[in-house]
């Protein structure tokens, strides 16, 4: 029980003008790219228009879980 309670985390990073946000769903992941310079409030999703920087935010989410991201669908 422990384990899927760790997997369903909502996750966030932010770096430098970008926030992502990792949100488990029953059905996949949902991620969600904001340009935190632009849109402070975080309210227009910009994953679509920025496919680079989701790729290098996913690894970089990737890369500061280590160990713990085996465990997410990333």
């Amino acid at each position: 029980f422990a384990d899927v309670i760790i997997t369903a985390k909502d996750r966030a990073l932010r770096y430098g003008r970008w926030k992502l946000e990792y949100i488990p769903t029953r059905s996949g992941v949902l991620y969600r790219l904001f340009d935190i310079v632009n849109d402070p409030s975080c309210c227009e999703c910009v994953a679509e228009r920025y496919p680079t920087e989701l790729a290098q935010m996913r690894a970089l989410l990737r890369d500061v879980l280590g160990d713990a991201s085996a465990e997410l669908i990333v």
